[in-house]
């Protein structure tokens, strides 16, 4: 039973890393920044305009709208895949990374990539009013105390 359990578990270790020595650095590095931040962005960067656009009165909803955003979307999507791979080279190791695309191939790893846009959004809404808050109290603060506040314009 042991022999089979050791044979099963090297057999699999040696096939996640043979998937990625199939697949160069800069693959993987464009890889996980298409799953990580591209596909997310769009919908993100949409939901802006639907937000901004909305207080306009406009149809959100129309063919015309999507015509309309869609070349300025891929625009900035196009702009951010550009920059965004340099930044992950720098913040994370080779071993970091090899160790993050052989995750994001996985069920759970696709799962939990596909799912991170949403949980941004609802972290966003759960900690805006307390941010909002403290930016008031702050305010407040310094409108008590002119002498500090005055300080700091010098």
């Amino acid at each position: 039973m042991l022999k089979k359990y050791l044979f099963t578990l090297i057999a699999c270790s040696s096939s996640v890393i043979s998937i990625s020595d199939e697949v160069s650095y800069e693959e993987m590095v464009n890889f996980i920044v298409k799953e990580q931040v591209i596909s997310q962005q769009e919908q993100i960067m949409r939901d802006s305009m639907y937000s901004m656009l909305t207080m306009f009165g406009m149809d959100l909803e129309s063919d015309e709208m999507n015509d309309f955003l869609d070349p300025f979307i891929q625009e900035y999507l196009s702009s951010v895949e550009k920059k965004i791979p340099g930044l992950y080279k720098s913040v994370y190791s080779e071993k970091e990374i090899i160790a993050m695309y052989n995750f994001m191939i996985t069920d759970e790893g696709k799962s939990i990539s596909s799912k991170q846009g949403e949980m941004l959004t609802k972290t966003m809404a759960a900690i805006n009013e307390d941010a909002m808050q403290v930016g008031q109290k702050i305010s407040s603060a310094l409108m008590e105390n002119p002498e500090f506040f005055e300080s700091l314009l010098e």
